[in-house]
């Protein structure tokens, strides 16, 4: 049979997409076993790294060149190691976070430093889990779905209080404090504890293709060589929420009503404690510091941009609450923290009362300085180093 030359072109097309066909699937078959689905929960991308170079008219006071890197668990620390003795999981938002401060000069990773310095015989790990506005909603499911098991976590350190107010301020009559037990409510909130999540647990499920190997292989290469740093390299982006908060439509003396807010706040608390306790893990609160307080001076006011009402980051012209209000609010709920921690015999550590709001301390409404970071640092470490295991005989000198 003569084969004409336009069943020969039809021919190799069929022949081009039959290899083709075979060439996408090896190399998704290859994509997925150098990729798997993340079978973990991760507050951060696994093995992240990123440099910024804040500004020191914008930020005084924090690193001139920040180095921040995650392990393979998502978190912003280096990998634990088998002969570790003691393992600290630390869990809160922006100001254990500690963005704009090089690694070394975090907190959590000075607790290292200094625990080792009392007593070089115990190797103690701590990794910092710290995200921009995780609160004790977040921290129910950090609880529930980080491999606490895998990590061997002995103890967690929670700094909590402020993104709890902010939000309830920010939402204003729009609060819910009943948000948890909405209808699928769970699993948005699961989205926003995690960057990466389970594909199963994800909400909404993702399409087919986004559950391919060579989708998160196409990921990886994008935010490894071609993604925008996780946030403002400079910290320029705060020049303009500052003058939103200079430009607000109303600036607010008195709190809303808080008491919702603050009974949903004891049962996030509660429910943390649960878990923990089910797993056998030692949990210590900290109540948060910040720079708000009655008579800032012009420099310190200057410094503030938080606690506005509704997107008050991007939307100019909205109302804001006086630094005097936000004081009390967090007041509130760090007091709340400590008699509720002693009411059920969980470790509570006043961080606030031990922490001066000064500009030496923030270089905004409750980011710490280098000098703050050691400072909380210093207090942590001898709240822990007079306590097990460090007092133990078995880890005397």
């Amino acid at each position: 049979m003569r084969i004409t030359p336009r069943r020969l072109i039809l021919l190799k097309v069929v022949l081009v997409i039959f290899i083709l066909a075979a060439m996408l699937i090896l190399a998704e078959i290859a994509a997925s076993l150098l990729i798997p689905p993340p079978r973990n929960f991760y507050i951060w991308p696994p093995n992240l790294e990123k440099i910024f170079t804040p500004r020191q008219d914008i930020m005084p006071g924090t690193s001139k060149r920040v180095y921040f890197r995650t392990n393979s668990y998502g978190l912003r620390s280096y990998e634990p190691v088998p002969d570790d003795d003691y393992r600290i999981l630390v869990l809160g938002g922006s100001a254990a976070e500690c963005l704009y401060l090089n690694q070394k000069e975090t907190w959590p990773r000075l607790l290292i430093s200094l625990l080792k310095k009392e007593k070089p015989n115990l190797k103690v790990w701590v990794g910092n889990g710290g995200r921009s506005g995780q609160n004790s909603r977040d921290h129910i499911f950090h609880l529930q779905h980080l491999p606490l098991r895998a990590l061997d976590v002995d103890a967690i350190i929670i700094l909590a209080g402020v993104n709890d107010l902010l939000l309830r301020l920010r939402r204003d009559e729009a609060y819910d404090p009943n948000y948890l037990k909405r209808p699928g409510a769970a699993g948005v909130q699961l989205d926003h504890a995690f960057l990466f999540v389970p594909p199963q647990y994800s909400i909404p499920p993702p399409p087919f293709y986004k559950r391919t190997g060579l989708w998160r292989m196409a990921k990886r290469i994008k935010r490894r060589y071609f993604s925008e740093r996780p946030q403002d390299p400079e910290g320029e982006v705060l020049l303009d929420w500052r003058k939103n908060r200079r430009d607000a439509s109303e600036l607010r003396e008195k709190l809303p009503e808080m008491d919702g807010a603050l009974r949903e706040y004891v049962s996030n608390i509660d429910r943390i404690i649960e878990f923990a306790s089910k797993k056998g893990i030692r949990l210590i609160f900290l109540t948060q510091p910040a720079l708000w307080k009655s008579g800032l001076t012009p420099e310190e006011e200057s410094r503030l941009w938080m606690g506005g009402v509704g997107n008050f980051k991007a939307r100019p012209g909205q109302p804001y609450y006086r630094a005097e209000a936000l004081a009390r609010g967090l007041d509130e709920y760090n007091s709340l923290l400590e008699s509720f921690c002693r009411w059920r015999g969980v470790e509570c550590f006043d961080l606030a009362s031990a922490t001066p709001g000064n500009t030496e301390i923030f270089y905004d409404d409750c980011h710490f300085t280098e000098e703050g970071s050691a400072r909380v640092a210093r207090l942590i470490s001898r709240y822990l180093l007079e306590r097990p295991p460090w007092k133990l005989p078995l880890y005397e000198d």
